[in-house]
Parts: structure tokens; sequence; C-alpha cells
């Protein structure tokens, strides 16, 4: 955003900033609907009017992207005829591309699509059977499921709808066709799009095939026939690693000197990382609990003691335990049994100096990538893709630490669905689950990414939003009532299914986790016993 406008601006923009995921959420609908009924004035206008405000607003908050975005919809809306309301809702992917262009840390990626929209899937293959088998796992799932048939249609609907993560069978099209277009996405999403290849070739030729596929960017190889069960673990890796790809990558960085770790911090940011120094070797723990790095780059020498015996005093907490490591070694030490001790006391790397950046960046971003990957599958619940109890208490205590020393609120809130018993027995236990599957991309696409959402147990959820406060926690609340009633039978029970939500806040209602998760549990009880639909904040 740009740093040149007037500072009696910025609260605006902020502001603005963080009504745009909603904002755009109301437009991409508005079209959505307009291409059901293209010959409804009453849609044609409300569409255009929300697009046109885009539009104008956009470009004097100083987001040049999304106004053109807007200003785009607007002038497909302007053209008379069916076919033009059908141009606009295809340019809802412009405003997805140019939210997703926006500088790291505006909270937009989550927010910006229909309200049960999962993950995004781009298909190119020909092949009936494995097509099926995936559109009805988009329907049981809640994937989109985009299919195209040819190379030149996949690269057009990847630039204009920014699919999470692709699937390319390698028997459609022309020999090579595939991998050509893997290597071609890859370049479309800079590195951010995982792919997977189907049907990687007869017995035989597997291992020199897979070597191609990794080669053209690759990572999972999925062979045909694939029942549905395998083939939705393998995607659901897949959408895992593109979760990973998308969050910035933090490192502390430790070096013995001022200018050694004024070097390291730079090389780092040079090649996409964040990079911040520690100064103190005593702070270093307490530098962790404060920033949360992915991975940490220390120096032995800065740290008066080996590389062996650095890893086995981090890895003696327990939430460091995964946390990657690299030793910078100090070239009068650096033999073979120091690298042999290191590695058996847990480093992931064990680099003399020069340190090459680009070396030292491609070694942490594949560390951290494969520990969120790990991370997220042992943190995350399967059925509704929120967090497990446990990584959310984590969490949780993580950010009341810092809402205590930035002396900030934070509000707590437990919700369960109203009727969810009767709900049971009218859609049976499959269809219950796609609705709490549904509630959970509900809950995934309405708040802001720093946002904590989590499968408390059966149909009751916990979430917990930094910085804000109760009240405050409540508008969001309202802002979650769910749309629709178009989709599938789920989705369609979703819509009118009310729910019961307690409200509590650091530091009115208590400081540690506990004590706010006991008021909010009272209050959710206070609202269910007041007749349902209700939220408690007092």
């Amino acid at each position: 955003m740009s740093p040149a406008l007037p500072e009696a601006l910025l609260a605006l923009r902020d502001e603005f900033v963080r009504e745009l995921p909603r904002r755009v959420g109301e437009l991409v609908r508005a079209l959505e609907a307009l291409r059901a009924a293209p010959g409804d004035g009453a849609a044609h206008q409300a569409a255009r009017s929300l697009a046109h405000q885009l539009q104008g607003t956009a470009g004097s908050y100083g987001l040049p992207g999304v106004g053109e975005a807007a200003g785009m919809v607007t002038s497909a809306l302007d053209q008379p005829g069916g076919e033009a309301c059908a141009a606009a809702a295809d340019l809802a992917g412009r405003l997805f591309a140019a939210l997703r262009e926006l500088p790291e840390g505006v909270p937009l990626e989550a927010a910006v699509r229909p309200v049960h929209a999962g993950p995004r899937l781009l298909v190119f293959s020909t092949d009936a059977v494995l097509l099926r088998t995936l559109a009805e796992l988009g329907r049981t799932q809640l994937w989109e499921v985009v299919v195209t048939g040819s190379p030149k249609e996949a690269l057009e609907a990847a630039a204009r709808t920014r699919p999470d993560a692709a699937l390319l069978d390698a028997e459609a099209g022309e020999a090579c066709a595939a991998l050509e277009l893997a290597s071609a996405l890859r370049a479309l999403s800079r590195g951010t799009m995982p792919l997977a290849l189907a049907d990687v070739g007869p017995e035989g030729s597997k291992v020199a095939a897979r070597v191609q596929a990794a080669r053209a960017g690759v990572a999972l190889c999925v062979d045909k026939p694939v029942e549905a069960p395998q083939l939705a673990m393998q995607l659901e890796a897949l959408f895992s690693e593109a979760r990973a790809l998308r969050e910035p990558v933090r490192v502390l960085v430790l070096r013995d000197s001022a200018q050694a770790l004024a070097r390291t911090v730079a090389l780092l940011c040079d090649n996409g990382l964040h990079a911040g120094p520690v100064h103190d070797p005593a702070a270093l723990l307490e530098a962790f609990e404060q920033e949360r790095p992915d991975a940490v780059v220390l120096d032995e020498v800065a740290l008066g003691f080996d590389g062996a015996d650095a890893c086995r005093a981090i890895r003696s907490a327990l939430r460091w335990r995964d946390l990657p490591i690299i030793i910078v070694a100090d070239p009068t030490t650096s033999t073979e049994e120091a690298r042999l001790s290191a590695a058996e006391a847990g480093a992931d790397g064990y680099l003399p100096e020069p340190l090459s950046g680009p070396v030292l960046a491609a070694r942490v971003r594949a560390l951290v990538l494969r520990a969120r990957v790990q991370r997220d599958r042992a943190d995350t619940d399967p059925l509704t893709g929120l967090l497990l109890r446990r990584p959310f208490l984590d969490r949780l205590a993580a950010r009341l630490a810092l809402a205590r020393r930035s002396r900030v609120p934070l509000a707590v809130c437990l919700l369960d669905l109203d009727g969810f018993k009767e709900i049971n027995t009218r859609l049976g236990h499959l269809g219950a689950d796609r609705l709490l599957a549904a509630f959970g991309r509900l809950l995934l696409g309405t708040f802001r990414l720093e946002d904590l959402r989590c499968r408390w147990g059966g149909d009751e959820f916990a979430l917990a939003f930094p910085g804000q406060s109760a009240e405050l926690a409540l508008s969001l609340l309202r802002r979650m009532e769910p749309r629709g009633g178009t989709g599938s039978e789920a989705d369609r029970a979703l819509a009118p299914v009310p729910f019961s939500a307690g409200v509590a806040a650091f530091p009115a209602d208590g400081s540690e986790a506990a004590e706010l998760l006991r008021v909010a549990d009272q209050r959710l009880f206070h609202a269910k016993a007041a007749g349902r639909g209700r939220a408690f904040a007092t």
C-alpha cells in the first residue's frame, strides 16, 4: 500500500482494508446471483452499485489493483445482454487475484471466497472415471473443482480463479502435455501452487516418470485407478501443503558479530524469507516465546558452546521439539565428529562459512514446509478443517501472552449449533457431517487469518479474536450468519440453522485461557436457556 498517502487517510484506509473481504464477498455473491438470473434488473443494479463503489474507494486508498478489477466488473455490467453478466461473474477471479497481490500482513486471503467455498482444485483431465470421482469428492468434501480439457484452458482458468492446487492427468492431451502444463502453472503461481500428477506410467518406468514430474514441479504422484477415499487423503495433503506455502516464513538469527548478523539477515530477506536478529544469546529462548519463529539459524561461536549442546537445550522444551535448527559451523572446529554430534542432537543443517543466501534460504524453506505440513495434519480436524482442541489451547496461550505484553484485548467465544440432534435425525450421519464441514468452511471464510478457529467437540466450536473487545467479537459473529440456500442439501440446511454463543474477553473476564473459556461457557449456557439463536457477552 502506498506510503505516500496523507497521514489523515491512514485510519480510514485501515478500516477500508478490514472491511474489504466482506465487500468483495458481497460483490462476488451478487455477480453469482446475476449470472443465475441475468434478466433480474434489481440484481443487475445491486451488482453494479457494489462494483462502482469498490472501484472508486479502492483507488483512493492506494489499492489500484482492486480498483482496476472492480472497474472491469463495472464496465462489463454496462454492456447490454446476458453475456455481459456472465463476463462480469467470470471477472470475480480478477478481484481475488488483486487481493492476493496485496502486501503480506493484510489479512484477506481466507475471507474473500463465497461462504461455503472450500479449497479450489484445478483439474486437467478427460478421464470420465477420474472426473466423476472428483465431482463426488467436490460435493462431499466441499471442494471447488474446476475442470479443464486443454493446457490453454487450464492456464486461463488458473489465472482467473487462482486455485489452491492442481491435479493434472498424464494421459490427457498430447505426450508430455501435463508436464509442460505443470511447469507453466508453477511459473504462474511462483511456486505456491502444489501440483499432483495422475498416472505416472507403467510399473517399469515409474522412477524415470517421477523424476521428470519432480523436475516439472510436481509434489504428488497419483497412480490410477484410484479409489475415492485414497484420492481424498492425497488431495487433502496437497491442500495442506498449499496452506503451508501461503504463510510467510519467519526465521530468527543469532551470529557471533553484528556484521555477520546483519549479513545473514539480509541474505535470508533477499531470498524471500522474514528474518529477525537475536542480539543476546542468553535471551534466545525468550525470543522464541515472543517471536514464535518457523526456524532458527544459530552460530556456534555466538552461543559459546557447540551446536550439539545448543540443539539439546532447545529440544528439551516440548514446544520446540520440531523447530528446524540450522547451525552455522565454526570453521576452526567444523570436523566430521562435530557434524555427526550435531546431527545426533537434532540439528537439521550444519553449514560452514561462507554462507550462500540461496542455499540457506532453500534449506530453511524446505524444512519449514515439511514441519508445517506435518503439524497441519496433526493439529487439524479432518472434517471441518479447523484446529483441534489442544493446538487451539496452545495457540490461544501464545496469543494471550502477547496480549498481556502489548496491553491489548482478546476475545474468546464458544458457540454451538442449535437443534443439531434434530438435524442429525433428519439428514443422517453423513448429511450431518457435511453440515459440520460446511460450518467449518463458514468459520474459515469469515474472519481474519490471525483469528483462531477450533472444533471444540461435536457441534461446539471455539474462536479467539486477538486485539478485539467482547463487543466487537459479537459484531463479528453477526457477520457470520449463514447465507445461501442454493447449494447442496447440507448447505441449504445450514442457512436457517441458528447458533448460540458466549463471549468473554481479556482482561475484563480473566487473564488466563481457562478463565476466559469458563466465562464464555457460562454465557453460552445462558444464551441457550434464553431461547437459543443468541450471543451473550455479559
